[in-house]
């Protein structure tokens, strides 16, 4: 509410509709193990040498489609993301540099 200096006074009303983020996880397992293998997930392994699948579950929304982001920081502190993809899974070889991956959902 504001008045002008004339007398003049006006009200405005501004109403923003915020969209709930996706709900889900992501886990990052050597490859061949944890999720439907039925082995526990490996978590550590051999840069260039060894094939980790990030695979995303359980995600949920009301907007739908959903998309995952995937991508890894490295050591230096720089983050690198792969375009967004329908694909709930993912492998990755990771070089020497690669701390990291991650993953997270989008909704339309």
């Amino acid at each position: 509410t504001g008045t002008a200096p004339n007398g003049l006074s006006g009200t405005a009303v501004f109403v923003v509709n915020i969209n709930e983020a996706p709900t889900g996880e992501c886990q990052a397992c050597l490859a061949g193990t944890g999720g439907t293998t039925g082995t526990a997930c490996v978590t550590r392994g051999s840069a260039l040498f060894d094939q980790f699948v990030m695979t995303c579950t359980n995600w949920n929304d009301e907007d739908t489609p959903l998309v995952y982001r995937y991508g890894w920081h490295s050591s230096a502190g720089v983050s690198y993301y792969l375009e967004p993809r329908s694909d709930s899974s993912l492998g990755f070889f990771l070089g020497s540099d690669g701390v990291a991956l991650v993953a997270y959902s989008i909704d339309s």
